[in-house]
């Protein structure tokens, strides 16, 4: 015999499932930063920002005002149409990787009778 061990010969120590390899794959490399692309109609620019899933996105709202040199409350934060509470997370919202969250001018409603006249 040469030491060649044939094919059907060679496993795997551990054996798993597709969907198990998966699941522990996600769970044990599930990153602690993500990053952000926001989106603003404002200026049609674009800036990345990294965030940590479990930080709030009053840090991001903030940190984008100051970056802007703009109130914040002239502005809103959405992510697919929902406005973002300060207070929820990146895993509150299961945000993945690489997502986009759009900044709009605050709008105010008013009342319009076709005439012009308010």
């Amino acid at each position: 015999m040469s030491g060649v061990v044939p094919q059907e010969d060679v496993k795997p120590v551990i054996e798993k499932e597709p969907e198990q390899v998966a699941e522990s794959e996600t769970a044990a490399e599930k990153p602690t930063h993500i990053n952000i692309t926001v989106k603003s109609n404002v200026d049609n620019t674009e800036v990345g920002f990294r965030i940590r899933r479990n930080s709030q996105f009053s840090k991001l709202i903030h940190a984008y005002g100051e970056m802007k040199k703009i109130d914040v409350k002239t502005v809103r934060f959405l992510y697919d149409g929902t406005q973002l509470h300060p207070e929820h997370t990146p895993d509150h919202l299961e945000l993945e990787d690489g997502c986009e969250i759009d900044v709009m001018l605050e709008q105010d409603g008013g009342k319009w009778n076709g005439n012009g006249k308010h």
